[in-house]
C-alpha cells in the first residue's frame, strides 16, 4: 500500500495566535547563518512543498538548524516550530 503525499499548512504561531503565515502552505524552507531560516509560503496548495508521507513532513518541521543548533536556552534550535502547522495529504 502506497502512502499517501502530505504538506504542511500553517495554522498560525507557536501557540496558535494568528500570524502572517496563518493558513499558508510551506512552500520552501533553507537553513540561513542566523538560524532563523527563510521560509517561504504559498496560499496555493498545488505549490507546496510535498513529502511521501506524514512522519517525513514532522522530521522537516521538527529538524534542527545546522548553523546555530541551540537556542540560548540551550534548547535545540527547530526554527519551523514556532509555528503551530498540520500535516495535509495532498489531493
Amino acid at each position: 500500500m502506497k502512502m499517501a503525499e502530505c504538506s504542511i499548512r500553517i495554522i498560525g504561531g507557536a501557540r496558535l495566535e494568528p500570524c502572517e503565515f496563518s493558513m499558508a502552505w510551506v512552500e520552501s524552507y533553507r537553513d540561513t547563518p542566523c538560524g532563523r531560516g527563510d521560509l517561504k509560503v504559498t496560499r496555493d496548495p498545488a505549490k507546496a512543498l510535498r513529502f511521501p508521507d506524514a512522519a517525513k513532513a514532522m522530521e522537516f518541521y521538527r529538524r534542527q538548524s545546522k548553523t546555530r543548533r541551540w537556542r540560548s536556552d540551550g534548547r535545540p534550535n527547530r526554527p519551523l516550530t514556532a509555528y503551530s502547522v498540520e500535516i495535509v495529504p495532498c489531493s
